[in-house]
């Protein structure tokens, strides 16, 4: 089930979205990387249709489908996601952002937490003006972060690259991300580098932390500080990179999780379908086959 569509927000602006895996399985809405799109997949989600989820996927604004949004922020995303959540039909949900989706995961949970079955943050960024994080960080990224400070229009060059090379390997996420210009990841980065506009004290909603060991991108002792400022956090360390998600073995992982806390979450309401018992007693044998953490 691979759905491309489209919806016009209230205020006039576009939104792209595609969805993944079963139609009517438990909804969770994933938030694509710095850059990236909603194109997360070639074809399908092979975890999802294997455990009976339904992803779905966003083109945050400027990026993809999705009109550009003036001087937005991280909180703002928690509006555009509930208006899509009713177009849908959908009135509980779990989310989970990926790297620089992350930010934005962390926003629903403080400003829409009523809506919330679960969220989840994979080899999330985190605010670098930590000297051990940056060391520790890889030199592109380290360069990109610092050029959105000092010299933003090399960052777009930077950007632009990406996208010709992109274009050669046909990667249909970042070259679908950057169908606008590559305005949108300057400006996006500013966003990661800049203090966020989340209040971390206020934030009473569980969220689970799922992060590479070796990940070099946005390295795990950002994981760990933002982990330390919440006052419910679990912190999944896996042996790998930033490239987490897209091991499907630890994809199923979190989603296998994801239908748990689902099921822990829905015992009093019926946004959980029945079957997920049976569910969750299936995947207990398969997590004894994915990748230990």
């Amino acid at each position: 089930m691979k759905k491309d569509k489209i919806i016009i927000l209230k205020d006039g602006r576009q939104l792209g979205y595609t969805e993944y895996g079963v139609s009517d399985g438990i909804p969770l809405f994933v938030f694509h990387g710095s850059p990236g799109s909603r194109l997360l997949f070639d074809d399908e989600d092979d975890a999802a249709i294997d455990l009976n989820v339904r992803i779905i996927t966003v083109d945050r604004p400027g990026y993809g489908q999705s009109d550009m949004k003036q001087k937005r922020t991280f909180k703002d995303w928690s509006f555009d996601l509930s208006e899509l959540a009713d177009h849908l039909q959908i009135h509980l949900f779990g989310v989970a952002g990926i790297s620089g989706g992350a930010p934005y995961a962390i926003a629903c949970a403080e400003m829409i937490p009523e809506k919330l079955l679960n969220v989840f943050l994979v080899s999330t960024p985190s605010p670098i003006n930590m000297l051990r994080y940056k060391k520790k960080m890889n030199k592109i990224n380290r360069l990109g972060f610092t050029l959105s400070k000092h010299s933003p229009f090399l960052l777009e060059l930077l950007f632009k690259a990406m996208t010709y090379q992109a274009k050669r390997v046909n990667d249909k996420q970042i070259i679908e991300a950057h169908r606008q210009g590559v305005k949108e990841s300057v400006i996006e980065t500013e966003m990661i580098n800049d203090p966020w506009d989340i209040n971390f004290s206020e934030i009473e909603f569980p969220i689970d932390l799922w992060h590479g060991e070796a990940d070099d991108a946005a390295p795990i002792e950002g994981a760990v500080w933002i982990s330390s400022q919440l006052a419910k956090a679990k912190l999944y360390r896996v042996k790998s990179g930033h490239s987490l998600f897209w091991n499907t073995s630890d994809r199923k992982l979190m989603y296998s999780e994801f239908l748990r806390s689902c099921k822990l979450t829905g015992t009093e309401n019926n946004e959980c379908s029945s079957r997920i018992d049976s569910d969750v007693e299936v995947f207990k044998a398969s997590l004894l086959q994915d990748t230990q953490l």
